[in-house]
C-alpha cells in the first residue's frame, strides 16, 4: 500500500534521519577535531566528538521550542545513537587502514550497525506494524495486537485489559473506561486498505450500565475539510448488554452532504461520547469490515 507524505511513517522517517545525520556530523566533527587537535589520544577525540554532537542536537532541539516545534528528548537520543554509530565506523576506518580486516574490525562494524539499529528502531518497528495491520485486513483494530498501539489514539478513554465474561458469539471483547469530559474516547488514524469492495463496518459495544449511553461514531476521508457536514457521524445509543453495531459502507458513502465520501481512502475514524457527566466502561470487539 503506498504510504502518503503525510503519514506516520512518513513522519517517523524524518524523525529517524536524526541517525543518519549525525553519523555524518560525528564524522565531520573528529575529522576537524584531528586537524585542530593532533596532539589528542583518538579516545579523547571521540569523547569530545560526542559531547559537541549533543551539544548540537540539544540546541536544535531548544531552536524548534522557539520556532513552534516540540522539543524532543527522543529525537535527541536518535542523535545520540548516531553520533555511536558514526564513531564505531571511524574506528572500523582506522581498523581497516592499519591492517586487513580483523576481530577488532569486525567488532566496531557490528557496533556501528547496532547503534544505528537503535537509533532508527521506532521507523523499524512502524514499517513492522504497517506490514501486520495490512495483512490483518478487513480487521481494522485488534486491541490485543501490538501493531494497532501505532495507529490508535485516546483522549480521556483507556483500555484496560481482556473482558473477563464471555458474552457468546466469536467476538473477542475488551473492557475500555470513556472518563468524564467534553469527548471522551478513541481514534484510529491510517485505517488500512479499500473499503470500497465490503458492505459493512462492524463492532459490538457490551454496556452494564441499565441507563443507555450515547456514543458517537465518526468517520471520514483524506480529502475531509474539517465540516461537520463532511464526514460521518452517528449518535449510536448503546443500551445494556450486547450492543451489535452494523453500519452500512454506502451510508458512510453518502453521508456528506456536497460530495461522495471516498470509501478507498479513509483515513480517520472515530468512536466517542460527548459532555459525559461521569465515567463509563464498555466492553468493545475488534472493529471489521464485511
Amino acid at each position: 500500500m503506498p504510504v502518503s507524505v503525510s503519514s506516520l511513517w512518513w513522519y517517523e522517517a524524518l524523525n529517524s534521519a536524526h541517525a543518519l545525520v549525525f553519523i555524518y556530523i560525528s564524522i565531520f566533527v573528529f575529522s576537524r577535531l584531528s586537524i585542530s587537535l593532533p596532539a589528542l589520544h583518538r579516545y579523547r577525540l571521540y569523547i569530545i566528538t560526542i559531547v559537541s554532537g549533543l551539544f548540537i542536537g540539544l540546541s536544535v532541539e531548544v531552536l524548534q521550542f522557539f520556532v513552534g516545534r516540540e522539543m524532543s528528548l527522543q529525537d535527541w537520543s536518535k542523535d545520540f545513537f548516531g553520533l555511536l554509530s558514526g564513531i564505531a565506523l571511524l574506528e572500523f576506518r582506522r581498523q581497516i587502514k592499519s591492517s586487513s580486516f580483523n576481530k577488532a574490525a569486525a567488532i566496531s562494524l557490528l557496533f556501528a550497525a547496532g547503534f544505528l539499529f537503535f537509533g532508527v528502531h521506532s521507523l523499524l518497528q512502524l514499517s513492522w506494524h504497517y506490514y501486520q495491520r495490512n495483512n490483518a485486513f478487513p480487521v481494522l483494530l485488534e486491541f490485543d495486537k501490538s501493531w494497532s498501539d501505532s495507529f490508535l489514539f485516546f483522549n480521556k478513554a483507556e483500555v484496560t485489559g481482556g473482558a473477563a465474561v464471555f458474552h457468546g458469539g466469536a467476538d473477542k471483547f475488551y473492557r475500555i473506561v470513556f472518563e468524564s469530559g467534553r469527548y471522551p474516547g478513541f481514534g484510529l488514524v491510517e485505517t488500512a486498505g479499500d473499503w470500497s469492495n465490503y458492505r459493512y463496518l462492524c463492532f459490538s459495544l457490551f454496556s452494564s450500565q441499565h441507563d443507555d449511553v450515547d456514543v458517537v461514531l465518526r468517520v471520514n476521508d483524506s480529502a475531509h475539510n474539517q465540516e461537520y457536514t463532511d464526514r460521518y457521524n452517528k449518535r449510536i445509543s448503546v443500551h445494556y448488554g450486547v450492543n451489535k453495531i452494523k453500519v452500512a459502507l454506502i451510508d458512510i458513502k453518502n453521508a456528506a452532504e456536497k460530495r461522495n465520501i471516498n470509501l478507498s481512502e479513509i483515513a480517520e475514524m472515530k468512536l466517542f461520547a460527548v459532555n459525559l457527566e461521569k465515567a463509563v466502561e464498555f466492553e468493545i470487539s475488534n472493529i471489521e469490515l464485511q
